[in-house]
């Protein structure tokens, strides 16, 4: 093989909460290219048909902010639950965060699938 097996190894709910509550801080507290990666991370998870993901822009990710996006990513997938789902207060949070991007590039579609 080519590229990286995880092992059949999965994120847990911890690691997943743990990874989404790294990168809302990075959407408080980054500069401006990580901020908008991070939050196209967390808002595509959330609602990937409004908020697009730029894969290039993880580049702007540095060490376990990457590896946060990386495994919040893994946990949309290898969990079936939203990220809103796995934090405390998550529905007030991700509106917030909504809001905060709805109206950049970051949600080309019509907002009102919101």
């Amino acid at each position: 093989m080519i590229f990286k097996t995880y092992k059949n190894t999965h994120v847990s709910i911890d690691e997943y909460a743990a990874a989404v509550n790294t990168l809302l801080d990075v959407t408080k507290t980054g500069g401006g290219n990580s901020q908008r990666a991070a939050a196209q991370v967390l808002l595509s998870t959330y609602n990937g048909f409004v908020f697009k993901m730029d894969l290039t822009d993880l580049y702007y990710l540095e060490g376990l902010q990457y590896e946060a996006a990386l495994t919040v990513i893994r946990g949309r997938v290898e969990t079936l639950r939203e990220p809103h789902e796995v934090i405390n207060n998550g529905n007030a949070v991700f509106t917030s965060l909504r809001e905060c991007w709805q109206n950049t590039e970051l949600n080309p579609v019509n907002s009102q699938h919101i």
